[in-house]
């Protein structure tokens, strides 16, 4: 058996190539990971309604994100994603939500390029108080293994240097929310939903001279939900929880709440099962500002409470949004 190790360090602890002359196979990098869920809930939902929607009342949001995973370690993953929806809330009945998605992802000599669009229906007597959302993202993924970046123990084990490989991908989600009263004119809602991002689990087989190194990819199943909940004035509080499921692997479940203190500014905090506490603080430039669009910038500090988390570093977060 072959054993391919990384030259970085990252790989040296966390990762372990299994190599084998007849065939290799590797799990592949699956669902990035976010911090501020509220803004990248719908990526992974593609049926959830943008949290800005809430506050805002805005149905247009364009967002981005950078994240910035382990930053001790060399190779750590860096995730960028950009990703807009569009919620028609000028009728009722069925209404339309469309929108689109890109998603840049690299872990060591791993990456991943993925581009998504999206349509569904809200079923709504009136978009302002409820609705029940359902909709099917479709889009292409790259893989990509770069093995210049792999110290091997026999040179003749990969034919070519750098290994692509596309597949197509589908994801399906369901998502509902419901008003649940006013304080001083201001809405307060419950939300939540289901989804699956990555629908087409797959294996895919790049080659290699002594037989095929195989990249595999498993489903991911998501749940989440939160509340806006208005204390004084323009102020609220959002607790959020969301779920992660993957087949052979303990159940993760972060935690959050967040304070928005009634004119921009915003601090949370939250935690994760697996031993991450994380705080975040942002901005939100909207209606208590005077303003018809809404712009938020947002920023997130994570650190892992477990053995590796003193190698491993702390990982940090940024996203920028504009509602209209």
């Amino acid at each position: 058996m072959n054993l391919y190790t990384t030259k970085i360090a990252f790989w040296r602890f966390t990762f372990l190539f299994s190599c084998y002359f007849c065939e290799t196979q590797l799990k592949a990098q699956q669902t990035p990971l976010f911090t501020q869920n509220s803004e990248n809930q719908a990526f992974l939902n593609p049926a959830a309604i943008p949290n800005l929607f809430f506050t805002e009342g805005n149905k247009t949001y364009i967002g981005a994100t950078f994240r910035k995973q382990w930053t001790d370690l060399s190779g750590g993953p860096t995730t960028q994603t950009l990703h807009g929806t569009y919620f028609d809330t000028d009728h009722n009945g069925v209404t339309l939500l469309v929108g689109g998605s890109i998603l840049s992802d690299q872990t060591g000599p791993t990456g991943l390029t993925g581009f998504y669009g999206k349509i569904g229906g809200v079923l709504t007597s009136d978009p302002n108080e409820n609705g029940i959302s359902m909709a099917l993202s479709a889009g292409w993924v790259q893989y990509r293994l770069n093995t210049a970046d792999l110290k091997l123990h026999d040179k003749e084990d990969l034919a070519v240097n750098n290994l692509t490989q596309s597949t197509p991908d589908i994801g399906l989600g369901i998502f509902a929310y419901q008003r649940i009263g006013d304080y001083n004119d201001s809405k307060d809602y419950i939300y939540g939903g289901v989804s699956m991002p990555q629908l087409l689990g797959f294996s895919t087989n790049y080659p290699q001279v002594n037989g095929a190194f195989r990249v595999q990819r498993i489903g991911h199943y998501y749940a989440n939900a939160g509340l806006i909940r208005h204390i004084n004035g323009d102020s609220y509080i959002q607790p959020t929880v969301t779920a992660r499921f993957v087949p052979n692997a303990p159940v993760n479940i972060d935690l959050n709440i967040r304070y928005n203190m009634g004119g921009a500014f915003y601090v949370g905090s939250g935690a994760s099962v697996s031993g991450t506490v994380h705080g975040e603080a942002g901005i939100i430039l909207g209606k208590t500002a005077g303003l018809s669009n809404a712009l938020h910038v947002g920023y997130s500090f994570d650190w892992a409470f477990q053995s590796y988390g003193i190698y491993a570093g702390s990982t940090h977060e940024f996203s920028l949004g504009i509602c209209f």
